[in-house]
């Protein structure tokens, strides 16, 4: 099960597709501790 697509895959997800995706997780748990506003 050595696809060369999947092997690309980690390097493109390490590059360009993971920060962002870890930084709106990031976001939204920031969101999800704030208190509601009044």
């Amino acid at each position: 099960m050595t696809d060369p697509s999947l092997e690309q895959a980690p390097s493109a997800l390490e590059g360009d597709g993971l920060r962002p995706q870890l930084a709106e997780l990031v976001a939204l748990r920031r969101l999800a501790q704030r208190p509601p506003p009044p």
